[in-house]
């Protein structure tokens, strides 16, 4: 069966996590981090990794918007696409920057959500989304098929 998005949560703590993969020309997170706590947790998007466990063991990193808008548009120019094609990519890739989580100092009784991204390989099969808040680590593990 072909990869679509895959969606999991995760609660401790007083912190839920929810995150939906997709696979696209990057592995993209959609996250939303809600903090039922008593205190305030930096949120910090950058330090989310994407660990690779089958077929073998590595890290892919956050990756900036800019760089996921940049990739895409270069990616679509090097192929021959027709004008719907292209339009589609070129209002993806305008969309990643408004779209994307950003750091914050999330306060109690409220959420963050946005994307973060991680370079695609289409070799990975067992993935785990790492999202360190604070002093704890949320790793949520998807199997890509």
């Amino acid at each position: 069966a072909p990869f679509s998005s895959l969606r999991k949560i995760i609660t401790a703590n007083g912190l839920r996590v929810e995150a939906t993969l997709d696979k696209m020309s990057f592995f993209e997170a959609h996250l939303k981090i809600t903090n039922n706590s008593d205190r305030i947790v930096p949120i910090v998007p950058q330090t989310f990794v994407l660990n690779v466990i089958k077929p073998r063991r590595y890290t892919l990193f956050f990756e900036y918007p800019s760089r996921v808008s940049f990739e895409l548009v270069t990616r679509s120019t090097e192929v021959r696409l027709d004008q719907f094609a292209l339009k589609t990519i070129m209002d993806m890739a305008q969309k990643i920057g408004p779209e994307s989580m950003v750091s914050c100092s999330l306060s109690p009784g409220l959420f963050v959500e946005g994307n973060v991204w991680f370079e695609q390989d289409s070799q990975a099969r067992e993935i785990v989304l790492r999202v360190p808040i604070k002093d704890r680590a949320f790793d949520i593990p998807f199997t890509v098929r």
